[in-house]
């Protein structure tokens, strides 16, 4: 009986260990950066709306950046302000688009309410060409755990608290 129970006990461990295993394949998503096709139509909006203060580099350095403060940001750097994901991280795709459609508070970036969700989405994926961390399969965004614990909670009180906790070892 016992010996039952421990064999019992080890296949758990071992399914369980399994599994643990494939979520960490799992979390080495390959990178979304679109297809060519979006990335190519993505450049032309960038170039038409976009590298006049971005630089057609993307280095923020386009004709209208002396005029502007704060500078236009650098898109070479795969840094970014505003974002879901943790301090340093790259900004999800999501992240971008948001961006992209509700422009930057306090700063000469306008929204882009009048283009299409697509359009968006594709601009969204150009950028992401300048910097090489975005093809890299390691820093593949990760939306933080404080925000996916808020979406999971229906107290935003309790949300706050939890997210402020310590996670447990």
């Amino acid at each position: 009986m016992t010996s039952r129970l421990i064999s019992r006990g080890f296949v758990a461990v071992l399914i369980a260990s399994f599994c643990g295993a494939l979520t960490g394949f799992v979390r080495a998503a390959a990178p979304d950066v679109g297809t060519e096709a979006q990335r190519e139509s993505g450049k032309k909006l960038y170039l038409n709306y976009c590298s006049q203060c971005h630089g057609e580099k993307g280095d923020g350095e386009g004709y209208a950046a002396p005029h502007l403060r704060p500078r236009p940001r650098n898109f070479t750097t795969g840094k970014f302000k505003v974002r879901t994901t943790p301090n340093g991280a790259l900004p999800t795709h999501q992240d971008l688009v948001n961006i992209i459609r509700r422009g930057m508070p306090y700063t000469s970036m306008p929204a882009w309410p009048t283009f299409s969700d697509e359009e968006v989405s594709n601009l969204a994926y150009f950028i992401t060409t300048f910097s090489p961390d975005f093809a890299n399969a390691e820093k593949v965004p990760q939306a933080s755990l404080c925000r996916a614990r808020r979406r999971a909670r229906k107290s935003p009180s309790s949300s706050g608290r939890s997210c402020m906790k310590k996670p447990a070892a």
